[in-house]
This record gives structure tokens, C-alpha cells and sequence, in this order.
């Protein structure tokens, strides 16, 4: 038998995603090289780029084992492993959650600041930014969707079944 279009499609968008998350984590990890030059070049201690320095070491491993749990994960489900499918499952319901609360807190952000600065933004602006942080997270949650559809459905667990 043949392996199924899903398995193919779905291996290979991990092993694509885990080397993206790999390249994140490599910018991730030369953050505080950044902060240094923005520093001998006079930026000031308190600019965005300072307030995150010490967030991207930790931040930039984390992303380099999801990306090779992601990649490897990735290669052994285009060979058909159950545990491949079992780690492919659960990174897709991490993409998913994460997706859906980026959405949904950046919306409560966005409203706690706006009433807490008292600034006003424009009912435009406010209604635009609510449906675009709904609308764009959500755009990438529903790939993940489908995916986990198709890693429970039916023809990914026959063809696990069926290589043994």
C-alpha cells in the first residue's frame, strides 16, 4: 500500500515548521549580540529590544527542541511511526492553543490598555485592530484544524495499522 497524500503532506509541513522554528531559535540566540551593538551604538536601556534580551536565551532553546521534536517527529511519521503521529498530534493542538489565545489576548490586551491609558484610538481603529487579532490567529489555527482531523481520522490510523 502506498502511503496516504495526508501522511505525506503532513510529515513534510513539520518538517518545514521545524526548520523555521529552528531559524527563529538561532535569532533568538543572538539577541544579546543585538543588545550590545544597539547599546554601543547608544540606544537607550529601555527601549523594546532591552526589555526582551533576557527572555531570548531561554526562548531560543525552547524553540530549538520544538524544532527538532518537530523535525524528527516530521521524518519517522513519513515512515509511517505511531509514536510520530502521537508527538505530530500534540504539537499541532500546542500550534492551535497558542494560536487561538494569541487572538483573543491580544484583543483583551489591546481593550485593558486602551481604557487603562485613557487614550483615545478612533472607533475605526479599535474595531479594525479587534478583527484583524481574531481574524489572523485564526487564519493559522485552522491548518492545525485539519491537521489533527487527519492524524485522528481514519485513513492516517490504517496506514499505521497496516505497516505494523
Amino acid at each position: 500500500m502506498a502511503r496516504p497524500t495526508s501522511v505525506t503532506v503532513i510529515g513534510w509541513v513539520w518538517i518545514c515548521l521545524g526548520i523555521l522554528a529552528a531559524l527563529g531559535g538561532a535569532f533568538h540566540l543572538s539577541f544579546p549580540a543585538i543588545a550590545h551593538e544597539m547599546a554601543a551604538q547608544g540606544t537607550p536601556d529601555n527601549s523594546p529590544g532591552f526589555n526582551i534580551v533576557w527572555l531570548a536565551i531561554p526562548l531560543g532553546l525552547v524553540e530549538f527542541g520544538v524544532s527538532g521534536l518537530a523535525i524528527v517527529s516530521g521524518a519517522y511519521f513519513l515512515r509511517l511511526r505511531a509514536w510520530a503521529r502521537t508527538c505530530l498530534e500534540a504539537l499541532s493542538w500546542a500550534v492551535l492553543i497558542f494560536n487561538v489565545c494569541l487572538g483573543v489576548g491580544s484583543v483583551v490586551f489591546f481593550l485593558i490598555k486602551v481604557k487603562s491609558n485613557g487614550f483615545y484610538v478612533g472607533t475605526t481603529f479599535a474595531i479594525f485592530w479587534c478583527a484583524f487579532a481574531l481574524v489572523f490567529p485564526a487564519a493559522f489555527a485552522v491548518p492545525f484544524g485539519v491537521m489533527i482531523k487527519a492524524l485522528r481520522g481514519k485513513t492516517v490510523r490504517d496506514a499505521l495499522v497496516q505497516r505494523g
